[in-house]
C-alpha cells in the first residue's frame, strides 16, 4: 500500500498481520521485553492530580547592550552563583502558581488517550507528569499498575516514555542503525541474535512504513536526512524496540500535512495493539479520520479537566449540556472551541448558558454520570490489579556494562563513518594550520635568545589542537536529549557512552597529531632527538583528550549551550 504523504515519504503504515515471520519477529520481541511471558501490561491511573510551579515573578530580557557587558564577567559570576541555589523558601508568602488542577481518569492497555485542549491550556504538563518526567510539584495519587508513582520510577524507569514535539535522534546515523541499536540494548542476551536483530529491524521498516529510507541518514535542524514524518515514525519504532509500556507523545504531528499527521497516528495505533501499550497522544487540529483512532479523550481547559471519558462519548456529553457544533465542524474542533469564550456556542436557557468559567465547566463535568462511571472503573481497576499478584518485571540492564561500553563504541563508529567529512575537513586544517605556524617559527635559534620564542611556540601548539576540539562541545550538547532518553529508558548507563566516546577519541586524535607535529616539529627546528619528539607528540595527545573530555563534561552538565561556552572561559582561565 503506497500513498504520498506531502513531505518526501512514499509509503504509509502496512499490515503485518498476513506476514507471519514478521509477526513472529514482533511477538518474540514482546516476549523477550517481558522477560519471556506475555506482553508488559501497565494501567495508568489518577485522581485528584495536581501540578504546581513556583512563581519566579516578572522575568526581564536582555538587551544587546547588557548582553555585552555582562559578557565581561557577570554572566560568569551568575553561573557560577546559580550552581549554589538557595533553598525555596517555605514561607506562606511564597507564591505558587498551579498547573493542573484535580485530573482524574484511567487508561488501560491497548488503549490510546487523546489529551485535548488549546495552546497553553496545559497538555504538555500532564504528559510529563503522566510520564513520571515532571520537575514541578505533583500531587494527588498517580499509580502504574497500581505501584505509586515515585516508588514506580524507581524499580521501572524504563517503562514510561516522554517524546517532545521535537524528534530527537543522533542525526548522522541511518534509520537503520538508529533502530538496529535500539534493539540489540533492549533485547535479551539469551534471545538476541543477529538474525533475529536485521529481521526486526526490516519488519519494523515494513510496518511504519520506513522500508525504502533504511539506509538514509535520520537528520535534524543542520543535517539533512529523512523526512518530518518518516523521522517521527522513526521515534516510534525506537520506542517499541526499548520496550516502554506507558507513552507520551506531545504534539507530534506539528509541522506534519494531514495525510502524514494520520499515518502517524495509525503506527500510534499498531504499536499500542501489538504490544498492549498505554499510549497518551496531544495532537493539535486533528481531523475525524484521526480522532476516531482513540479510544478516549480528556478536554483540558486553562488547567482545569473538563470531560475525561470515551470518544465517542465525549460530543454527545457537550451537546447535552447545551453546546451547539458548528457547521462542518470536526469533533476535536467542536470541543477545542467549547474551552475558547469567543468560539463557542449555547443553547438558550441551557445549563451550558451559565457556564462562563473552567471551574464551572470542570465542576459541570465531575457531576456527571461519566464522572460516576470514571470512579467505578477505577476502583473496579484497583480491585483487579490487587488480585493480580504477578510482579512487573523489573528494569535491569539487559547488556552487562563491557557489553554496553562495545555497543556505544559501534555506534561511534557509525557515527564517525556518517560523518567523515568533518573529519577530513579537520585533518586537512589540522596539515594547513601546522605549515603556516610551523614556517612563522621556522629555524628558531638553539641559543637563549630563541627560547621565549620557544615557549609560546610549544603553547601555542597545545592550544591550537585543544581548540580544534570544540565542535565536540556542540556535537555533545545536541545529542544530549538522546542521551538522556535513552538511559531513562535503561538502553545503558551514561557513563558507557562516556567511555565509548573516550576509547574512539583515542585513535582520532593520535592520528590527528601525526598530521599535525610532522611538518610543524621540523620546521620549527625543536631538538632532534626521538625521545623529546615522542614525549611532545604524548604531551599534545593526552593534553588534546583531556580538553575534549572537557568539553563534553561541560555539554552534560550545563543547562544551555550559552553556559557552556561561559565555563569553557572559564576554565580557560
Amino acid at each position: 500500500m503506497a500513498s504520498s504523504d506531502g513531505d518526501g515519504s512514499s509509503e504509509s503504515i502496512v499490515d503485518i498481520d498476513t506476514n507471519e515471520k514478521g509477526l513472529g519477529a514482533v511477538k518474540t520481541l514482546l516476549q523477550g521485553q517481558s522477560s519471556g511471558g506475555a506482553p508488559k501490561q501497565v494501567v495508568l491511573a489518577f485522581s485528584q492530580l495536581s501540578v504546581a510551579a513556583r512563581d519566579v515573578g516578572t522575568v526581564y530580557a536582555k538587551t544587546l547592550p547588557k548582553a555585552i557587558f555582562n559578557t565581561f564577567g557577570v554572566d560568569q559570576f551568575n553561573f557560577v552563583k546559580n550552581l549554589f541555589p538557595k533553598e525555596a523558601s517555605t514561607s506562606a508568602n511564597t507564591n505558587v502558581r498551579k498547573i493542573l488542577t484535580d485530573f482524574t481518569g484511567l487508561v488501560k492497555p491497548g488503549e490510546m488517550l487523546f489529551v485535548l485542549g488549546r495552546p497553553g491550556s496545559g497538555c504538555s504538563t500532564f504528559l510529563r507528569a503522566t510520564a513520571n518526567r515532571s520537575t514541578l510539584g505533583v500531587t494527588g495519587h498517580l499509580s502504574f499498575a497500581n505501584v505509586d508513582a515515585p516508588e514506580f520510577g524507581k524499580r521501572h524507569q524504563r517503562e514510561t516514555i516522554y517524546l517532545p514535539e521535537e524528534d530527537r535522534h543522533i542525526a548522522a546515523l541511518s534509520v537503520s542503525q538508529t533502530i538496529r541499536f535500539a534493539l540489540r540494548m533492549s533485547l535479551p542476551s539469551k534471545i538476541r541474535t543477529e538474525q533475529l536483530v536485521e529481521e526486526l529491524v526490516l519488519v519494523m521498516g515494513k510496518i511504519f512504513g520506513i522500508e525504502h529510507a533504511l539506509d538514509t541518514p535520520v537528520g535534524g535542524q543542520f543535517f539533512p536526512g529523512v523526512s518530518g514524518g518518516e523521522r517521527k515514525r522513526v521515534s516510534i519504532a525506537e520506542v517499541l524496540a526499548a520496550g516502554s509500556s506507558v507513552q507520551c507523545f506531545d504534539n507530534s504531528t506539528r509541522g506534519l500535512d494531514s495525510s502524514t499527521a494520520l499515518d502517524f497516528v495509525k503506527a500510534l495505533r499498531k504499536l499500542t495493539d501489538l504490544g498492549q501499550k498505554t499510549t497518551l497522544a496531544t495532537l493539535y487540529q486533528a481531523g475525524e479520520n484521526i480522532y476516531s483512532h482513540f479510544d478516549k479523550v480528556l478536554l483540558i481547559d486553562q488547567g482545569h479537566q473538563v470531560f475525561f471519558g470515551r470518544t465517542e462519548e465525549a460530543k454527545a456529553y457537550f451537546e447535552d449540556l447545551g453546546y451547539i457544533p458548528m457547521p462542518g465542524e470536526t469533533t476535536a474542533e467542536f470541543l477545542t472551541n467549547i474551552t475558547d469564550p469567543t468560539q463557542r456556542r449555547a443553547k438558550p436557557g441551557s445549563k451550558a448558558e451559565n457556564i462562563a468559567t473552567p471551574q464551572q465547566l470542570s465542576a459541570a463535568f465531575k457531576e456527571s454520570a461519566h464522572f460516576a462511571r470514571l470512579l467505578q472503573e477505577i476502583n473496579q481497576s484497583e480491585r483487579q490489579l490487587t488480585a493480580d499478584t504477578s510482579p512487573i518485571p523489573s528494569s535491569a540492564y539487559n547488556l552487562s556494562y563491557p557489553h554496553q561500553i562495545l555497543e556505544c563504541l559501534r555506534r561511534e563508529y557509525q557515527l564517525i563513518k556518517g560523518r567523515r567529512r568533518v573529519y577530513y575537513t579537520k585533518w586537512v586544517t589540522t596539515i594547513i594550520l601546522s605549515l603556516t605556524v610551523g614556517s612563522l617559527y621556522f629555524d628558531l635559534t638553539v641559543t637563549a635568545q630563541g627560547a621565549f620564542t620557544r615557549g609560546g611556540l610549544l603553547f601555542f601548539a597545545l592550544i591550537l589542537n585543544g581548540w580544534l576540539q570544540f565542535p565536540e562541545l556542540f556535537d555533545a550538547h545536541t545529542n544530549r536529549p538522546v542521551l538522556e532518553r535513552q538511559a531513562s529508558l535503561n538502553l545503558y548507563r551514561p557513563s558507557a557512552v562516556a567511555v565509548a566516546r573516550f576509547l574512539i577519541d583515542l585513535p582520532l586524535i593520535a592520528f590527528q597529531h601525526v598530521l599535525f607535529i610532522m611538518p610543524f616539529y621540523f620546521l620549527a627546528r625543536l631538538q632532534v632527538d626521538a625521545g623529546k619528539f615522542f614525549f611532545f607528540y604524548l604531551t599534545l595527545v593526552i593534553s588534546t583528550v583531556n580538553f575534549s573530555n572537557l568539553l563534553r563534561g561541560f555539554a552534560y552538565y550545563v543547562a544551555s549551550l550559552d553556559d557552556c561556552k561561559h565555563s569553557v572561559k572559564l576554565s580557560m582561565l
